[in-house]
């Protein structure tokens, strides 16, 4: 945590010496979101890079998209996180969520995201799957009925990528080459 938060990504004033100063500044909820990351990069080390960068930008899209779709009070950044996490960990999905406290829409889209099956999170979970995919039929169809433009979804999807490879970049330790 402490060189993710003195990583020149976030720029601060002073260096963050000490949890105590670290969990001041996050505050809670990104305390909580900084957890998730962390152990989603922790569990996916054995895995592809590349399937960890996937959740990560899966979870920073959802998130970004929260403030303009109907959500309810499930956490989107969550439900791109999981979206992949049987692949990170090998397991079938309703075993990895079977216990966790999760928002019931969230568990449900969650469960039905495999199968196809419907639920009132699928339209944001479709076009983050569809996205993905360059699947720009879906992307344009889904955005359409989630009232998005695809400039704002292809922006968001565009910060996704940074802000995730810039998490993955800074999570790595430092580079002993020589120039």
């Amino acid at each position: 945590m402490l060189r993710y938060l003195n990583s020149p990504l976030l720029a601060l004033a002073s260096p963050v010496n000490s949890v105590r100063h670290a969990l001041t500044l996050l505050g809670e909820r990104e305390t909580v979101r900084w957890i998730r990351m962390a152990t989603t990069l922790v569990m996916g080390q054995e895995k592809s890079s590349d399937l960890v960068l996937s959740c990560l930008v899966r979870a920073r899209f959802c998130e970004l998209l929260g403030p303009k779709v109907p959500h309810g009070k499930s956490d989107l950044f969550l439900m791109g996180m999981l979206s992949l996490m049987d692949a990170i960990l090998e397991m079938p999905i309703g075993v990895l969520i079977e216990e966790l406290c999760l928002d019931p829409g969230l568990k449900a889209q969650l469960l039905s995201g495999k199968s196809g099956s419907k639920t009132p999170l699928s339209p944001i979970y479709d076009l983050m799957i569809a996205r993905e995919a360059g699947n720009w039929e879906a992307v344009t169809s889904i955005g359409k009925q989630l009232n998005l433009s695809l400039v704002f979804i292809s922006q968001n999807y565009n910060e996704a990528m940074r802000w995730a490879h810039q998490i993955t970049s800074a999570g790595r330790a430092p580079s002993t080459a020589k120039a």
